[in-house]
């Protein structure tokens, strides 16, 4: 992971998104913070535990030194009340949650081995009215932002203190009319990161035709936004050549598929290294492969895994909806070299839901892969030599993951 601009994955609107679519289918701040060291876990995760019918999820912060095989235990985990998100910066041996029911930023550290709450911030009275798809970007150990896209604000904290500095407008980056999404990760690239804004109304199962691409200065928290050269851009990822890619999800694949004038055709588009002006011509996903096509997951060599709706298995008929199709169990993987982005090959893995998770652990990348029920889900390793592996078990779904040391 990168330690300056660093951003951690988060709610997006991923987890609504997840929730919709399994129902269709079914404090002690005068303590000091130690310094990491080898009592303290390596790894944080938090993950959503969902009750039998899917109405009610649970938020835990479990603890492991290992990501690469066994299953997370939730003996010792932390819960959190009414669900948040886990931050970080790598290797701090700190984390941050925040919190939707109280509003609240909270800060953790370990003392005598124990995880500690050592400060919390409440933002409700800083122009913060709900904390859904936001989220914490850092520049420093002591110096982080915690972005409010439903209220297009970021504010700027200062981390030792636990206190706010001031607000920020972010309003430009918006879209308009529909709920905007500022959608990590985010791409480093100097002191800015690098990021895509779309918009989708989860309700009423339609995304904007346009997206913006927003460049973050973590140094001064100036924002420049520009507009995408296609609509329903969601993940961002660093190619060999320095190269900034986007992509649709297979959300916006499956409302495009169902009825095409809800959605936006799935798209992969470029902005070139040192750019700030996006390549005009974009890959059409669709046309790559000839069927609903979305997503975006490192998978090292300069290549990308993306998500394949097997129609020919889950055909779309007259009642289907996008919540249905995200949440089916029916998608295929394909690679899709960006040294030649016009064709893709077939990874040989069974067939997965729509709704993609996938965390950078300092440059080795894992993408989930929930089981049907939900109740559990194997991180799958997608770079290296013997990619894809599957490595840790973790219960419910995981969606966030911070390095402590």
């Amino acid at each position: 992971m990168r330690a300056k601009g660093m951003i951690k994955m988060n709610s997006t609107p991923y987890k609504l998104l997840l929730a919709a679519a399994l129902a269709a289918a079914a404090c002690g701040e005068d303590e000091a913070p130690e310094t990491p060291n080898a009592t303290t876990p390596r790894f944080a995760i938090s993950t959503n535990v969902f009750n039998a019918d899917f109405s009610n999820q649970t938020t835990f912060i479990g603890f492991t030194d290992d990501l690469s095989q066994g299953m997370l235990s939730l003996d010792d985990a932390i819960e959190v009340p009414g669900g948040g998100a886990l931050w970080g910066l790598p290797g701090a041996g700190e984390y941050y949650i925040t919190s939707a029911e109280t509003l609240t930023v909270t800060k953790f550290s370990f003392v005598d081995g124990a995880p500690t709450e050592v400060g919390r911030l409440g933002v409700s009275g800083a122009g913060v009215s709900a904390l859904f798809g936001e989220l914490m970007i850092f520049d420093s150990p002591t110096k982080g932002y915690l972005v409010a896209t439903t209220d297009a604000v970021a504010l700027e904290l200062d981390l030792d203190k636990m206190e706010i500095v001031r607000s920020i407008d972010m309003s430009a980056m918006l879209i308009p009319g529909a709920p905007s999404f500022l959608t990590p990760p985010l791409v480093a690239r100097g002191n800015e990161l690098v990021g895509a804004v779309y918009g989708t109304n989860i309700e009423q199962e339609t995304v904007s035709e346009t997206s913006n691409i927003v460049f973050f200065d973590t140094s001064t928290g100036a924002i420049e936004v520009v507009p995408a050269p296609c609509g329903g851009l969601v993940y961002t990822m660093a190619a060999n050549n320095g190269d900034i890619m986007f992509a649709s999800d297979p959300w916006t694949a499956g409302i495009n598929a169902i009825d095409s004038t809800r959605a936006p055709e799935p798209c992969l588009a470029r902005l070139p290294a040192g750019s700030r002006t996006p390549d005009p011509n974009v890959v059409r996903l669709n046309t790559v492969i000839g069927g609903p096509t979305g997503g975006l997951i490192p998978a090292g060599n300069n290549g990308l895994y993306v998500r394949v709706l097997d129609t020919s298995n889950f055909p779309i008929g007259m009642d289907t909806t996008g919540i249905q199709l995200f949440g089916t169990p029916g998608w295929l993987t394909y690679e899709i070299d960006l040294a030649n982005p016009s064709s893709a090959q077939q990874v040989q893995r069974g067939v997965i839901a729509g709704g993609i998770r996938y965390f950078d652990v300092d440059g080795v990348f894992y993408e989930t892969q929930s089981a049907a029920t939900f109740t559990e889900t194997t991180l799958v390793r997608t770079t290296g030599a013997d990619a894809p592996a599957e490595s840790l078990v973790v219960p419910g779904v995981p969606f966030e993951i911070v390095r402590l040391r």
